[in-house]
């Protein structure tokens, strides 16, 4: 018998679709107060980070899709969609961290942030794909509850 690992799913696509963006856009600001006034520190960081980000996610990415109970075919289907959600993510991560260091006055404008929206929403629907875990199979001998189990004599 085999079954989807829902946890595992959904663990995969919360930890690092939340922990690393969270940490990009928490950069600059931790940035900002490590290193004042280093405006040259700050550019680099913002470009630098954004595809360091990339190549973690690709590393991490491409381990835990090696890792699926999937057929050969489908995690190399699994690792395309993986790389086309990535793209969009490493765009997302260059905007947060140039707004982030724009001494510009107002936010962004509406169009901006429906062109973020599309890239958040593309990636996520693509980690959601690529990210399945398989069907893990499961043993058939009996489970540890099983063995203390007493048969109906009747």
């Amino acid at each position: 018998m085999s079954r989807v690992i829902y946890a595992l799913w959904f663990w995969r696509i919360i930890s690092w679709d939340t922990l690393l963006p969270a940490a990009m856009i928490l950069a600059p600001f931790a940035i900002r107060w490590a290193v004042p006034n280093r405006q040259g520190f700050m550019e680099i960081a913002a470009v630098s980070l954004p595809i360091l980000a990339f190549f973690l996610r690709l590393r991490v990415g491409k381990r835990q899709i090696a890792n699926n109970q999937c057929s050969t075919m489908m995690r190399r289907i699994q690792f395309g969609i993986f790389c086309v959600g990535i793209f969009p993510l490493v765009l997302f991560d260059c905007f947060i961290m140039l707004g982030a260091f724009a001494n510009a006055g107002p936010g962004p404008d509406n169009d901006t942030i429906k062109a973020l929206a599309v890239m958040i929403g593309i990636y996520l629907t693509a980690m959601t794909l690529a990210m399945y875990p398989g069907q893990r199979i499961e043993p058939t001998s009996p489970s540890s509850s099983d063995l203390w189990a007493v048969p109906d004599s009747t």
